[in-house]
């Protein structure tokens, strides 16, 4: 309470590493509570391959409302959260994974925003940053309906546009991705990411020369 008295204690995880790394108070006044987890058992549904995003939703008293974890094989890390205007939550952190709910990745670390509704559904992913470690650290809700996200960077090619040396400080300005924009994938072993995307993506074909392309 005010004062410091313990009103209520509550633990959550699994029998593998759990982290919490960001928490917010939600406009149903309860929490949204967001790390990474190893785990795939006790309040973990499962895991998709080392460390993932993990969401847990609880009322005010502690209660478990619902928890789901994000990722691909590789680490994905979560460091920030924010509650959306249109009561939907924005998780930002970072990925090395390339599958999974991962659209795709630039080179090592990439930073990786994901969407989701009131209930947990991934409703977009996308992956931003170059070819060296980048990674979000703190992200917000700007009054023109898009996003500000900040955090820092290595890289001087790809969403990045150049680097003063080693690490530098990172803000990247994005609107709000029309969830339509989602590109229907090629036949194997073409890939393509992100997906769903803002209008610029990559398209891999290791075995074949592609001639010609059509985009509807």
């Amino acid at each position: 309470d005010s004062l410091g008295n313990i009103e209520w204690s509550q633990n959550y995880g699994g029998s593998d590493f759990d982290n919490l790394s960001s928490l917010i108070e939600t406009s149903d006044g309860g929490f949204l509570l967001g790390g990474q987890s190893r785990s795939k058992d006790g309040d973990v549904g499962g895991n998709n391959g080392h460390w993932d995003y993990w969401v847990l939703k609880i009322d005010r008293l502690g209660k478990i409302k619902w928890s789901q974890n994000y990722g691909g094989s590789e680490n994905d890390q979560l460091t920030s959260l924010i509650e959306t205007n249109e009561g939907g939550f924005l998780l930002g952190g970072w990925s090395y994974s390339t599958d999974g709910d991962v659209g795709g990745n630039y080179g090592e670390r990439d930073s990786w925003l994901l969407k989701i509704d009131r209930l947990g559904k991934i409703k977009w992913s996308q992956n931003y940053g170059g070819s060296k470690n980048d990674q979000f650290t703190s992200l917000i809700e700007t009054n023109d309906g898009g996003f500000l996200l900040g955090g820092l960077s290595y890289s001087t090619d790809g969403n990045v546009d150049g680097n003063n040396g080693s690490s530098d400080y990172w803000i990247l300005k994005i609107r709000e991705i029309n969830e339509t924009n989602i590109l229907t994938p090629l036949i194997s072993p073409f890939k393509i990411y992100p997906n769903p995307n803002t209008g610029q993506f990559i398209i891999k074909n290791p075995n074949q020369i592609i001639e010609k392309i059509q985009i509807y």
